[in-house]
C-alpha cells in the first residue's frame, strides 16, 4: 500500500493523503503563504518529518523524502534454560513502561514462579 501522509498547517488543520505505488502524492486546496510540516508514516520505517516552505498561489511544489528503514529485529535462538526447580541467576529487565525490575526485588523470603513468555507478535 502507499504510505501515509500528513500536512498540518499552522493553525493545527491536517491534510492527510496517501502515496500512490510510485511514491507520487498530490494535496490540494491548501492555505498559500505558509510553512507546513509533513509528517510520513509507514510500516517498518522510521516516521519522519519535513518542514514545507510556503508555496505560493496556483503552483506546484516537489518533494524528495528518503525513508529511514527500521533495524530487524534480532531472531535469538531459544536457548537451554533452566531445569525445573533450579535457582534463577539474579538479573534485571524493564516493564513495557520503561521501570526496572530486579528478581532480587521478590526472592527475599518467599519463593518466586518466573515464566518468560517470548511474545508471538
Amino acid at each position: 500500500g502507499g504510505v501515509s501522509l500528513q500536512l498540518t498547517d499552522k493553525t493545527g488543520k491536517v491534510y492527510e493523503t496517501l502515496t500512490t505505488a510510485a511514491g507520487v502524492f498530490t494535496f490540494e486546496n491548501l492555505p498559500v503563504q505558509q510553512s507546513m510540516t509533513l509528517t510520513i508514516t509507514h510500516a517498518g520505517y522510521e516516521d519522519k518529518e519535513v518542514t514545507v516552505d510556503p508555496i505560493p498561489t496556483d503552483e506546484t511544489s516537489e518533494l524528495t523524502v528518503e525513508l529511514t528503514p527500521l533495524p530487524e529485529v534480532e531472531q535469538l535462538p531459544p536457548g537451554q534454560g533452566l531445569s525445573i526447580e533450579s535457582q534463577a541467576p539474579d538479573f534485571e529487565l524493564p516493564d513495557g513502561n520503561g521501570k526496572a525490575h530486579a528478581l532480587a526485588d521478590y526472592t527475599a523470603d518467599k519463593n518466586v514462579v518466573l515464566i518468560f513468555y517470548r511474545g508471538g507478535w
